[in-house]
This record gives structure tokens, sequence and C-alpha cells, in this order.
């Protein structure tokens, strides 16, 4: 029976004592009941520890703790979560954010039949004005689409649940180093290797917390995060070229890596670190430009954004 498979959640925590607390009640609050969950500390050196081992010994769940002794990163927290995975399916959970009871219970019902991943939406407002709506099975390619897009399911692993058996047969994981959009990578890995569909529900009961204080404002470390997603897109563009999307979605993803290049060379300038990105802008702008400014995957303030970078930013010719 559906409800009988085993869900795992693994949830990385590294100092996240703050949010830790509610977080992991709202996983003890979950209506599905067979459910494994596993904590990776990543090398926390606040109070996370504590409030893991008293979860450990009360939480109604089996839980799998592992600790690392030092940081090691979110992509390898989540690695060794998939390594002591052995459930039918996996999500993921971050440590400072919390999920509706009947979150779980929705992903599983939503992974029926050839159903490869299952997605509900994500909300960084009051999950108390959750919106319940019915689901639908998108292709390969309108479910490529869903993830590229800000209208859609995006790319976030957290409000997705995977089918642990393709997680092990194809290897996928997620890139060590990458300090960004390590998440996108992982699901487009994901769905390109399974070649499956995706139910989308539009429930919204996946509650996100947007943490400034963790992330470092610094040039160098903006530039740090510019050139891993630039990484991510020629790793996503090498997985394009195999596939078999249709030209809808071959399409929507030039025109966000379109997006992103006009957001990277505004905040780079045009130097010689930037020269690669401005010579593919040019280029897909010779090719997309027309049709990014009327793709529907693209939201109005993403393509008046793109208009005052580039007025702002000057034409990046090489």
């Amino acid at each position: 029976m559906l409800y009988k498979q085993q869900v795992d959640i693994i949830i990385p925590v590294h100092n996240s004592e703050k949010y830790l607390s509610d977080c992991l009640k709202s996983i003890d609050n979950q209506e599905y009941n067979k459910i494994n969950v596993i904590i990776i500390n990543d090398g926390s050196i606040d109070e996370s520890e504590k409030i893991i081992n008293s979860y450990v010994h009360s939480s109604r769940f089996n839980v799998k703790y592992f600790a690392f002794q030092e940081p090691q990163g979110v992509s390898v927290a989540r690695n060794k979560g998939i390594e002591l995975s052995s459930g039918e399916f996996v999500t993921f959970v971050d440590s400072d954010d919390i999920i509706l009871p009947n979150h779980v219970k929705t992903l599983v019902h939503n992974m029926t039949g050839n159903v490869s991943l299952s997605a509900v939406y994500t909300s960084k407002s009051d999950l108390s004005r959750n919106m319940k709506g019915k689901s639908k099975v998108l292709s390969l390619s309108d479910s490529f689409i869903s993830v590229l897009s800000s209208k859609g399911v995006e790319g976030y692993v957290w409000n997705k649940l995977f089918r642990n058996k393709f997680l092990q047969k194809y290897h996928i994981q997620f890139k060590q180093n990458i300090v960004m959009s390590e998440d996108l990578l992982f699901v487009c890995d994901y769905l390109l290797k399974v070649s499956g569909n995706m139910r989308m529900s539009s429930n919204q009961s996946y509650y996100y917390r947007i943490n400034n204080t963790s992330v470092t404002k610094s040039s160098s470390a903006e530039e740090a995060r510019i050139q891993s997603q630039y990484l991510v897109y020629t790793l996503i563009e090498e997985m394009v070229s195999e596939s078999s999307l249709n030209p809808k979605a071959i399409k929507v993803f030039y025109e966000k890596l379109m997006l992103f290049l006009n957001y990277a060379l505004y905040r780079l300038g045009y130097n010689e670190q930037s020269q690669q990105m401005a010579l593919l802008l040019k280029k897909l702008e010779s090719k997309y430009l027309i049709s990014f400014f009327m793709s529907s995957a693209i939201m109005s303030k993403e393509k008046m954004g793109y208009l005052y970078r580039k007025v702002k930013g000057g034409s990046y010719e090489p």
C-alpha cells in the first residue's frame, strides 16, 4: 500500500539552534506515519547538538543521527543523508524551516503510477494561509520548465519527494564545492536521468525562512556565488544537450541562462573574468531575445529587471 512506504527525511544542521526545535516539532506533527528522520550535524558549535540529542530520545519516529566534527558544507551533509537512507522515498528539510502536518502525506499521495517526482509549492509567508488545490502530472519537458521557472515549483529539493531507487541506481548526489544553486543541479540531474513525470500539487505546505544573516555580503563572496551558478548552468547545459527535452523546454533553459548572465554581468561588471559570459549572452540574445520577453516562464518583474540592468550596465560588448 502507498501509505505503508517509508519516507526518509534528510535534515542537514549547521548552527541552527534558533529554529531547529520548531523544525523538528513540525516533523513530529506529520500525519504520515512511516517516516525515518536522518539528521546530519555539519560541525555545529552552538546548542544544535543538544537539541538533536533530545529529539533522538523523544521523537515518535526512528531517528538516524550522524555528526561531522568539522563543517563539510550542505552538499556533503545531504549526500551523507542519502548514503544512510533506506526508504522508498527521500525528501529534504532545511533545519530553519517548518512543514505543515499534511506535507509528507501530500507528497506521497501524489507519487503514484509512473510518477518519478512529487512536488508542492513553497511559501515564505504565514503557513496558516495554506493554499489547497488540485494536482496535475507534467511531462518530462513541462516538469523541467516548472523547475526552472519562478512561476513553477522551482529548483529546490526541500519541496520535492524523490524515489530512492533512482538516487541509488543513477548515483545522483549533490556536487561538492558548489556554493549556489546546488539544489537546481541535483533536481535537473534527477529529472533528466530518470526521464520521468512529475506530479505537481498546488498545496503550499513548506515554509522556508530567508536567513540573511547567513549570507556573506562581501564582493568576493558574491563573485564566488556567481561563478558557482555559472558552473551549474554549464553542467545543466551538458545534460540538456543529451536529453530528450522538447524544443520549448530547451528554449526556456536558455532564456533562464540569459537572465542569469544579465544579472551576473551587472554585478561583476565587464572584465577579463566576465568576458566569456558576455560572449555567451550576446550569442543567446541574437537567438532568444524576442522569445525571452514573450516567455510565460519568465516573470514580468524579471523582464523589467533584465531591461534595467541592460540599460544601467551597458551592452556588455566583448
